[in-house]
């Protein structure tokens, strides 16, 4: 601020327009006084303070798609092997029985991030083990065969048919998921599944 004395505007040391005055009328200083004197509210407009999230906002911010995408990833994920619990690895028959659900991969034979419309389906998904599923990119030629032993050719043909690739990747909108989420919890809840946390797991 500058140092001001008597008749003289205390921001630029002009003549203000009444001799007992500390205020000229030009603008630059009009707004300095009105800053100085709405300092607090100025400094919150300059710099406002993220107010705290209530529990419902909360909850709403964790539905977001990417959260809800992920949810419905692990939960399908769990229902593939419960249903592949007595199974071997489909690929390579190594056993899976007993073995803990880390070491049991739910491997996509088209993958789920590029063939968005059988990402859920069933027959497109069957545990693995952690070589064939991740080292070995799913072996898809083993998949291949062993999927039409397990489905059937008329059930392969019927995935083939769905599996078309995604040019580009769609969004999947809340609502969707959301729904999505529900059915597969009903399906968990109706096999006594406990709901796992999502977590980043397998690209297939």
């Amino acid at each position: 601020m500058y140092s001001y004395g008597e008749g003289q505007c205390r921001y630029c040391g002009a003549a203000p327009p009444r001799p007992a005055g500390t205020l000229c009328e030009k603008s630059v200083c009009l707004w300095k006084f009105w800053r100085d004197k709405n300092l607090p509210a100025f400094l919150e407009a300059l710099h406002p303070k993220k107010k705290p999230v209530k529990g419902e906002q909360r909850k709403e911010l964790q539905e977001s798609v990417a959260h809800l995408l992920a949810q419905c990833d692990a939960y399908f994920q769990a229902l593939v092997r419960y249903r592949d619990r007595d199974e071997n690895c489909i690929t390579c028959g190594t056993p899976l029985k007993g073995r803990n659900p880390s070491g049991v991969h739910a491997g996509h034979y088209y993958e789920k991030s590029q063939y968005s419309h059988v990402r859920y389906k069933a027959d497109n998904c069957h545990s693995q083990c952690f070589a064939c599923n991740r080292k070995r990119s799913g072996d898809l030629l083993r998949y291949r065969a062993a999927l039409e032993v397990k489905i059937g050719p008329e059930r392969l043909a019927i995935l083939e048919a769905q599996a078309v690739p995604d040019t580009p990747v769609p969004d999947w909108t809340s609502d969707e998921l959301k729904t999505l989420k529900a059915h597969l919890v009903d399906s968990m809840k109706a096999k006594g599944l406990e709901l796992p946390s999502p977590k980043r797991r397998a690209r297939r």
